[in-house]
């Protein structure tokens, strides 16, 4: 009789494991954000005369499930799209202007990955606002 409580807490143990490891390997590969340990590089765009500027405010054009959003920003001869974080419970909406209040910039915290309208996929920089500026 104990051979048979064995065998069963055996199963039993097995299939709970299969589950959690399931579970886990689900989680891990669901994401498409990966964030970085440490904040990464302040978002900054190059000008015509060479001069390296930080990007002040982004143009959101879609925002996703989750509540964070897709957002353009730069100048006129350089755009740079980014996930815009929502790391505060910001509501975001499409064509919304972000700036980066005085003080403070867009910083680098991940990388996203997604498949655009055409099929594409593509990475751009996640980032959130934070205290600082060009270094």
């Amino acid at each position: 009789m104990k051979k048979i409580w064995v065998y069963l807490l055996g199963v039993l143990s097995g299939v709970v494991l299969m589950f959690f490891i399931g579970f886990i390997v689900n989680l891990t590969k669901s994401s498409n954000i990966r964030f970085f340990d440490e904040p990464g590089d302040i978002i900054t765009i190059q000008r015509l005369t060479g001069e390296t500027e930080a990007v002040q405010s982004f143009e959101v054009f879609q925002v996703l499930d989750n509540g964070t959003a897709l957002a353009t920003g730069g100048s006129l001869f350089q755009d740079i799209n980014v996930l815009l974080w929502n790391d505060k419970g910001t509501n975001y909406y499409d064509n919304q202007i972000v700036t980066a209040p005085q003080g403070k910039c867009f910083r680098q915290v991940g990388i996203f990955k997604y498949e655009s309208t055409d099929k594409m996929i593509r990475t751009v920089p996640v980032v959130t606002i934070m205290d600082g500026g060009i270094e």
